[in-house]
Order: C-alpha cells, then structure tokens, then sequence
C-alpha cells in the first residue's frame, strides 16, 4: 500500500473528508465488500445517503470506519490521518502534549485518548516471541513518593522488560507491568517459551531470582581500571550462593576477563 512520504504529500493525498473515507474502503475493501454482521465476503451492496453501505444478503448497515479506531470519532479524519503520519514518523516517540500542540487538538484528553489508540492499534496479533540472547530488566513507574522508597508505594507499577540483543544492537522490545516480584510470578515468566534469558545488571531483580533459585548461571566481566570505585553487583542483604567457575574468555584488545560461573542451588536456612 503506497504511503505518503513527507507531509507535503499527505496534504494532497487526504485534502478532505471523502478522500480519506476512499483511502480507507480502498485497505478494506479492496478485494471486494464484505459484511461484518453476516460475513458474507464479495457481497452486493447499495451505498445509503449517509454514506452507509448495505449488505444485499442481510440488510445490515455498516460504515468503513465501523470496528476500528476512527469509529464514533466527533474530529475529521482529515486530523486522524495526520496523527497517525506524525506518531509513526516520529522515531524519538511522540508525546500527548506534543500530539495536542502539534495538531492544534484543543483538549489534552482527547490527545492523550488518541495517542494511547494509535499505540494498541500499531500492536501486531502475530507478533512472535523475541529470539537470540535476551536482557531482562524491571522499571518502577509511579515517580518520586515522599516517605516510600522502592516498590513499596501502592501507585507505583512494576514493570519488566525484555530486550533482544543482536550484533549491532538491540533488536525487538517487550514491556508488561507485572503485579508483583514473588515467586509465582517471575517463574511464570521464567517458563515462558523462547531461548535462555540473560540479566544485564539489575540488581534488585537478580537478587530475587537468586533467592528463589531461578538463576542457573552467572557472568562476571572484569574490567581493569586505575582508579574509581566498583559497583556491588547484588544490592545488600543477598544470600550466600555457591558459584563454580566454567569459563572464562580474556578480550586481548580491551584487557576484559569474562567470567562465567555456574549457581548451585542453595539450601533456605529454616526459621
């Protein structure tokens, strides 16, 4: 489906509401009409004064935007149409605010409303599962709170993200906020399918996944330095684990050892 290239080019593609209304019966009509009541598929039809099309099987009246984000729309589809081109160009990712200004859309609701539609909507249903070498990380959303500290404060979200990691960078993304740390939940995502999952850092969650015995194994890069301080790699407390050595790679061009060790389970002290 062609596509216009600069805004210059959406302005004389979609100048008003008719050509966008053909726009849209050409993607989803375009191999023939087909009733969404009935299902019949290359159906008559007979286009009604309200700009309808009626089924000649079952007399159901639908519109081409019935069932997707235009439906029940009281703005033009001309300024969809230029909120989709704006969000979609946008390689840095696009503000509600932003959206309000840009398109002159006079409340801020209605910008949010739009922004949070166009982002469900570019999700796709056969989208696959993220291959390759995988980092885990979780995010605590909800801000600053006085008087609570981390994941405690009942309006903040926790929220884990996996990323692919591929030669020359990252590759697809998936977050879902996850209602909380324990056990059930994070061994659920654990066993989901798809390859070995690696933890980049994250301290908080690797101390939970340590604690529960889901961490098989650890890798640890040593890198020279002359001065400085080192992170600690698990914020305290952390159990005592056992780690057996079973590989190690030097790096000749940046002095780095990659240590790679094994994590036996260890055994909970009893109350």
């Amino acid at each position: 489906m062609d596509y216009p290239r600069n805004w210059h080019e959406l302005l004389a593609w979609f100048p008003d509401e008719a050509a966008c209304l053909r726009y849209l019966e050409r993607l989803r009509w375009g191999a023939g009409f087909s009733c969404r009541f009935c299902g019949t598929i290359g159906a008559r039809w007979w286009r009604m004064g309200d700009g309808l099309r009626r089924c000649a099987v079952c007399r159901a009246e639908t519109s081409v935007t019935a069932g997707t984000i235009f439906a029940g729309t009281r703005l033009p589809l001309v300024t969809w149409f230029a909120a989709v081109w704006y969000v979609v160009n946008q390689k840095q990712g696009v503000s509600a605010l932003g959206l309000q200004r840009v398109l002159g859309i006079g409340s801020y609701q209605t910008a949010w409303a739009w922004l949070h539609k166009l982002r469900r909507a570019m999700v796709r249903p056969d989208r696959g599962l993220l291959a390759g070498v995988v980092e885990v990380d979780e995010t605590i959303i909800g801000g600053v709170r006085a008087g609570w500290r981390g994941r405690g404060h009942p309006e903040k979200a926790l929220v884990a993200i996996a990323v692919e990691q591929r030669d020359r960078g990252l590759g697809r993304v998936r977050m879902q906020r996850i209602a909380n740390a324990s056990k059930e939940t994070l061994t659920a995502l654990r066993k989901q399918p798809g390859k070995d999952i690696w933890l980049f850092g994250g301290g908080d969650l690797f101390r939970s996944l340590l604690e529960l015995n889901l961490v098989d194994a650890v890798e640890v890069a040593v890198i020279p330095v002359l001065l400085g301080g080192g992170i600690p790699l698990l914020p305290a407390p952390a159990q005592r684990t056992k780690l057996e050595l079973i590989r190690q790679k030097v790096y000749a061009k940046t002095g780095t050892v990659s240590l790679e060790y094994a994590v036996r389970p260890s055994r909970r002290r009893r109350p």
